[in-house]
């Protein structure tokens, strides 16, 4: 990989930034977002000069633990999507639930529930549909403190969102949602921080994905063939299965009992000219929705 000085001039300011103790700076908030953009704008930039022979551990990359901002006096609410079909999963999970599946010995849904709970959120609501019978039992079991809500017929990622709002509306003014097949270190405190930091309505985590085309990339001018790029690797920024939603965005952008998905919805608010961020997930991530990636998590 060769990147000349001259490409990352731009950051020289940030990198200085970054040197500074914390305990000297005066707006830790600040630096909290300096860091994540900076990584995010680092990364992009690495990746747009990589060679497929390079080794770039994106692991060494800085984090922002140490770094925060109160958010305890905002109404916040966990929800867990835990309704779907489970199909991608099916040669795995058999009869047992998506959800319930376990990774070194806890279910996956378990494991959000707990990462939830570490942001300070103690209410969490998880929404069912497929399987819902045995995940009312694992509550009770297992979770006796989990309320969940019901879909009669299935209503996408999103749906769900409004009959949470009917049954809790009073209780939250803000709803991190979470699928119960991501599995990550990320704090989710940190999300949180950054989403009241923007004064957003409505925060996506994502994530980039490395994914290489099996086949020599040709570009056109008409119809010559001005360049190849053989098997070259793509990577893109993808929804990481984690958003933080407002509670009016929820009020104006889903019907009831409407079918919607996720990407529906963002895009409903991105239109209406709402404050939409997002928050680069640069911590290991898996979405254990196939056998592959559930080996790998």
């Amino acid at each position: 990989m060769n990147i000349k000085s001259s490409d990352i001039k731009c950051y020289r300011d940030l990198a200085k930034i970054l040197s500074v103790s914390p305990n000297n700076f005066v707006d830790v908030n600040l630096l909290d977002a300096v860091i994540r953009i900076f990584d995010m704008q680092l990364r992009n930039l690495i990746i747009e000069n990589i060679q497929p022979d390079d080794d770039v551990d994106f692991n060494r990359f800085v984090t922002t633990d140490n770094f925060e901002i109160d958010y305890s006096d905002e109404k916040i609410i966990g929800f867990i999507l835990a309704g779907g079909l489970g199909s991608r999963l099916s040669s795995v999970e058999n009869s047992t639930p998506k959800p319930l599946v376990e990774i070194a010995g806890k279910a996956m849904l378990k494991r959000v529930i707990e990462k939830i709970n570490e942001a300070n959120i103690e209410q969490v609501v998880v929404s069912v549909y497929n399987y819902k019978d045995k995940l009312k039992s694992y509550f009770d079991q297992e979770l006796p403190d989990i309320e969940h809500v019901e879909e009669f017929t299935p209503l996408g990622t999103a749906g769900s969102l409004n009959i949470l709002l009917e049954q809790h509306g009073e209780k939250f003014d803000a709803v991190l949602t979470s699928n119960a097949d991501i599995i990550s270190p990320l704090k989710f405190s940190k999300m949180l921080e950054w989403h009241f930091m923007n004064r957003a309505d409505l925060t996506v985590g994502i994530v980039q994905v490395h994914n290489q085309i099996p086949f020599g990339v040709v570009s056109l001018d008409g119809v010559n063939l001005v360049g190849l790029k053989e098997k070259p690797i793509r990577h893109d920024w993808v929804c990481s299965g984690a958003s933080i939603i407002s509670r009016k965005c929820i009020e104006d952008y889903i019907g009831f009992n409407e079918q919607i998905d996720m990407p529906c919805l963002i895009e409903r608010a991105i239109k209406d000219g709402k404050n939409v961020v997002s928050f680069p997930i640069y911590e290991a991530w898996a979405d254990a929705g196939t056998p592959a990636s559930l080996e790998y998590a």
